[in-house]
Parts: structure tokens; C-alpha cells; sequence
């Protein structure tokens, strides 16, 4: 399975506005006054989707190895995948653009 990186930015923005909508509902219950000083609230699915991003960052978009082994094999002519394999990619590619 290939995931986009839209399709991880819009899970990112997904999460943040429910984030957001749970801040502002919280908000609207407790009917916050201003305080004096700052204070910083982070819940522990926040910290945890921040963990994650941060995870996600290192983790490299192109698999180097294994782009040069298919350079190779292009290169060489030996890579002959089977058509019915490259038609479905085509079209499972398409359809997850869609969904984005």
C-alpha cells in the first residue's frame, strides 16, 4: 500500500481541527475568562500525534536501495513486471488520489 504524502497532510489537518473543535467546545463549556500569564494545555492525543509526526519526519519518502535495484534492472531490461500488475497500481493510484 502507497500512501501520498496529501494524503498523510490531510490526516494531519483532519486531526488538527477536531484539536482544535474539542479546544474551542471546552472553551464554550467552562466559559474560560482571560488569566494573567500563559499556560499551555497539551492533551495526551496531541502529544501523541506529535510524536508521530515527528517519527514520520525521519522516515525517508524514496527507499534509495531499492530505487538503484530497479534502475538496474530498467537499465539492463530485465525489469518486466506483469501488465495486469501495472494496470492495477494504475488504478488503485488513482482511485487514492481521488479520495485526498
Amino acid at each position: 500500500m502507497q500512501i501520498s504524502g496529501r494524503q498523510i497532510d490531510s490526516i494531519f489537518r483532519a486531526v488538527s481541527a477536531q484539536i482544535r473543535a474539542g479546544k474551542a467546545e471546552r472553551k464554550e463549556k467552562t466559559g474560560d475568562v482571560a488569566r494573567s500569564g500563559d499556560q499551555a494545555i497539551i492533551s495526551e492525543r496531541a502529544s501523541e500525534i506529535s510524536k508521530l509526526q515527528e517519527m514520520l519526519a525521519q522516515v525517508p519518502d524514496v527507499r534509495s536501495e531499492k530505487l538503484a535495484q530497479l534502475a538496474e534492472l530498467i537499465k539492463s531490461g530485465q525489469y518486466n513486471p506483469p501488465s495486469e500488475q501495472v494496470a492495477e497500481k494504475i488504478l488503485l493510484r488513482g482511485l487514492a488520489d481521488r479520495l485526498e
